[in-house]
């Protein structure tokens, strides 16, 4: 809608100053009204709503949002995701729900029929959805199925190497000796012969610092205090190191940080992440090593 009057108006009252002061006022009373109308149409649509119209569809759907956490584009995606609901639920529809929420190649799922037990592996730097993926899995999950989140770290230890070239230089000769004003040898640089984008570092050195990795790694510390020394996996298979543990809903509501720590206390890994905690959860970290610098 264009609130611009004045063109409307023939070319000899556009002359006139009583009616320029007059479209003047009359132009920003229309610009009110198209924006109003404009706001009105972008409402129909959940992608381009406002707060007001989210905050109607959110309390349509019975969903409490978080504010401190939650930016207008996740809760916009999140109502998309409720009223797309479209049975039948089979597992290539839950398959289809998580390349939405959580990202294709981000996650893995895990059916234990046996047990009836439904388990989500997903980079836990994502976990500002696993609240989401709950409210979804419960709605088209059979009743008879358990539910569980595995919340994933995966940070690649690269290791590289160099080798450079050097040559003794005598500093003094036969029969001239200026004691202590210099060493009797130094070396002379020559420079770089192997380079850190070369590669060199074989397979056996890359599985014996993924063995020792794992073998290094004490316990896991949660937000800071929890401390867990009860690990599920402390594994090397081959060049991946695997670190895995339980974390129960008592332990913690909300996990926000999690670190791995040697037996002296040193922090080997710290990362932040979102994931609450309604079960257990089991959390893994797989290091695998890697040559390189990046």
């Amino acid at each position: 809608m264009d609130a611009n009057l004045i063109q409307y108006l023939p070319d000899w009252f556009r002359q006139i100053k009583d009616y320029q002061y007059l479209i003047q006022t009359e132009t920003g009373q229309f610009e009110i009204l198209a924006a109003l109308i404009d706001a009105v149409h972008q409402n129909f649509y959940v992608s381009t709503a406002d707060e007001g119209t989210i905050s109607d569809w959110e309390n349509l759907l019975h969903i409490i949002p978080n504010a401190q956490i939650e930016t207008q584009d996740f809760r916009r995606a999140r109502i998309i995701n409720r009223l797309s609901y479209n049975p039948p639920f089979t597992l290539p529809y839950l398959y289809n729900r998580l390349d939405l929420l959580i990202g294709k190649g981000k996650w893995a799922v895990t059916v234990d029929y046996g047990n009836y037990t439904l388990y989500v592996e997903a980079a836990a730097e994502n976990q500002a959805w696993a609240g989401e993926v709950l409210a979804t899995i419960n709605t088209i999950k059979p009743c008879h199925i358990v539910y569980t989140s595995r919340p994933l770290l995966s940070a690649a230890l690269r290791i590289s190497e160099t080798v450079s070239l050097s040559k003794a230089v005598y500093n003094y000769r036969l029969a001239y000796w200026g004691l202590g004003q210099l060493p009797f040898t130094s070396q002379e640089d020559l420079g770089v012969i192997v380079t850190a984008d070369q590669s060199t570092i074989k397979t056996a050195l890359l599985n014996g610092v993924a063995s020792y990795t794992a073998s290094d790694v004490a316990k896991a510390r949660i937000n800071g205090s929890i401390e867990i020394t009860n690990f599920l996996a402390k594994e090397a298979s081959g060049d991946t190191a695997t670190i895995s543990y339980a974390v129960a809903a008592d332990q913690a509501a909300i996990i926000t940080q999690i670190e791995l720590l040697n037996a002296a206390g040193g922090v080997l890994e710290k990362a932040p992440v979102y994931i609450p905690v309604s079960d257990p959860v089991n959390i893994t970290h797989r290091i695998p090593v890697k040559e390189g610098t990046a």
